[in-house]
């Protein structure tokens, strides 16, 4: 199990066109597994190294953490004051919207006419208004959206209050963070960005 987060916002043009162009040359390229020591061998090795790489960079608006990993970073960030304790409302009852409680999105079949999907529409749109939920006052991430792999929303003012935190933490702290988790300094740059476009989700 991991976290994969991705910036709320859509990706530019620019985005875009350097990430189909990055998994185009994934597919083009041939992987080296199996292939006989030598020459050609070393050449498909870099370019596929190379192929890689690029869409790497590619990905900017993306951020992964194993189980373990985010583990370390909640506490962290808790230590550091960078979380709160927020809840979120409750998670909507199938049966309050005519569904079935043990199979609220049904097994339809293409070309089938649902005859629930108005309720399955407005069931869909109240789970949204969970994961999407802001509790005020904002003062950090709530600790629950980096718990789950339900699409919750990170808004970009508790992405701010989160950052306000780390920048006023004891420059002893920081270092430490940073030492604890080689990868922590590049969390903490990813969510500078994620903060201008939309926030971020967690899936």
């Amino acid at each position: 199990m991991g976290y994969d987060m991705y910036f709320a916002g859509p990706l530019t043009d620019d985005e875009e066109a350097a990430l189909t162009k990055a998994e185009a040359a994934i597919r083009a390229a041939v992987n080296p597994v199996g292939m006989p020591q030598g020459p050609e061998r070393d050449a498909a090795e870099a370019a596929w190294d190379a192929a890689w790489e690029a869409r790497d960079a590619a990905m900017g608006h993306y951020f992964r953490l194993n189980i373990w990993s985010m583990g370390h970073c909640r506490e962290v960030m808790d230590r550091l004051g960078m979380l709160t304790e927020q809840d979120h409302p409750g998670w909507p009852d199938p049966e309050d919207f005519g569904l079935p409680k043990d199979d609220p999105w049904g097994d339809e079949k293409d070309g089938d006419e649902d005859p629930l999907a108005e309720a399955r529409k407005r069931f869909e749109q109240a789970q949204e208004e969970v994961v999407n939920f802001e509790p005020q006052p904002v003062t950090g991430i709530p600790r629950h959206k980096l718990c789950g792999n339900d699409g919750w929303l990170v808004t970009p003012a508790q992405i701010e209050a989160a950052l306000t935190e780390w920048e006023t933490t004891d420059e002893q702290e920081r270092r430490e963070a940073v030492g604890e988790n080689d990868w922590f300094s590049e969390w903490i740059a990813w969510l500078g960005k994620a903060k201008e476009r939309g926030g971020f989700r967690v899936y």
